[in-house]
Parts: structure tokens; sequence; C-alpha cells
């Protein structure tokens, strides 16, 4: 996982690159406000949608933790109330 953070940030870099090369060649026919438009609709069209894919997969495939809050429920209770031992402790204490 680590050289994936280390060459992240290489291939980010490659690919601002490569949308201002897109700019700078649609500038001639597009104009520059126009062709920096279109490369950034084309990036924000294609981001939004892969979002929505992973989102939905995300929906579809959510890990098993349908009993995790009965579970924290459970151990609250168990906690919120102290064993008779316990409660011989605190008394021997004082």
């Amino acid at each position: 996982m680590g050289k994936v953070a280390a060459f992240a940030p290489f291939l980010a870099l490659g690919y601002v690159l490569w949308c201002g090369a897109l700019v700078a060649l649609l500038s001639k026919p597009l104009g520059w406000p126009w062709a920096f438009f279109l490369v950034g609709s084309a990036n924000v069209a294609v981001g939004s949608f892969g979002v929505l894919r992973a989102l939905g997969h995300l929906k579809a495939h959510s890990p098993g933790l349908n009993g995790t809050l009965a579970e924290i429920k459970s151990t609250a209770a168990v906690l919120a109330h102290p064993t008779q031992a316990a409660q011989l402790e605190v008394h021997r204490a004082k």
C-alpha cells in the first residue's frame, strides 16, 4: 500500500498534464475558455459516473454488520450493571 501512496502523486501529475495538453490542443479550434469548459465537463461527468457506480457497489455489498448495534447495546447493558462480585469489592474498599 505504501508503494501505491508513493506513486499516486506521479499518476495525478501525469493526468493533469494530459488534461492541460488536451486543453491546449482544443484551444486552437474552440478557444481557451471553451476548451477548459469541455475538458472540465468531461472530467466531472466521468468522475461523477465513477463515484455513483462505486457507491452503488458499496450499497450492494455492505459488510455483515447487521448484528453490531444489538451487540453494542447488550455490552453496554452488561457494563452498566456491575456484578455482585464487583459490588463486594467496592464495599470492602470503603
